[in-house]
């Protein structure tokens, strides 16, 4: 603030700065999963760290009980330890998800989080989370 003349200017000033610290796009394909069926639905998740400086990320997906990720269904969570990420850096992964003997038709949701860790991976400081929603029929 500066006084001029006993009138008082303030400046503004404005930070483009985003909160999360990742952008994450989570698709499946095909839509659908059919129950009883060998086939998986194959989930896509896009990560980019819109930061401007490196991470050291990870992933973690829930899912429920009656859907796995793989045939037998024991594993509801799965931890991807990405490493270092660079500004602006992008990264793809495909995670399988199958129907098995416990798996009723309905909608179930999915968490995806992105996590950024500080030194190790025991100490979060931030996350980005999505929720999206699986079919079984």
């Amino acid at each position: 603030m500066k006084l001029l003349n006993n009138c008082m200017q303030i400046s503004t000033v404005v930070f483009s700065m985003s909160l999360l610290p990742y952008d994450m796009k989570v698709t499946l394909s095909p839509m659908r999963l059919r129950k009883g069926d060998d086939k998986p639905v194959r989930m896509t998740i896009l990560l980019k760290n819109v930061e401007q400086q490196e991470n050291l990320t990870s992933v973690v997906i829930d899912i429920p009980s009656t859907v796995g990720f793989d045939r037998t269904g024991f594993v509801n969570r799965k931890e991807i330890r990405v490493g270092t990420m660079a500004p602006n850096e992008e990264r793809s992964f495909d995670i399988d998800l199958f129907s098995h003997q416990k798996t009723i038709s309905g909608s179930y949701v999915v968490k995806v989080s992105a996590n950024k860790h500080y030194r190790g991976y025991s100490h979060i400081l931030g996350n980005t989370s999505k929720e999206i929603t699986l079919r079984v029929v």
